[in-house]
């Protein structure tokens, strides 16, 4: 098992190493990389956080025995957890939009300097 893990990261090393002498390939590879787990991450951490506020709003209602701290920590729970679920697919979505952005200020700059 290590060394079929060993063989796959060699591979990965080796294919990251042809990437980066063409034209910035890996730049653009991790450019894309971390702003999908940056999208990630901040949607995670604002459904645990409106989670926080939220479901002791809710909990009152469907748990009055329990205390506020302890409905807080289950809207962590059920925010993060609900969060997730949508994170990667809205990640995956704002990175194209921010691509199709990028892309289309590039060309207005190309057809103004033309």
């Amino acid at each position: 098992m290590g060394a079929l893990v060993l063989a796959q990261l060699r591979f990965f090393i080796v294919f990251l190493q042809g990437i980066s002498t063409t034209h910035g390939m890996l730049n653009k590879i991790l450019f894309w990389i971390i702003s999908f787990l940056a999208y990630f991450v901040v949607i995670v951490t604002s459904g645990a956080f409106l989670g926080t506020f939220i479901a002791p709003v809710v909990g009152n209602f469907t748990h009055p025995d329990l205390s506020v701290i302890d409905l807080m920590e289950r809207g962590v729970s059920i925010g993060a957890r609900f969060a997730c679920v949508w994170a990667g697919g809205l990640a995956l979505v704002l990175c194209f939009i921010q691509g199709h952005n990028k892309r289309s200020v590039l060309s207005l700059k190309k057809r103004n300097n033309a």
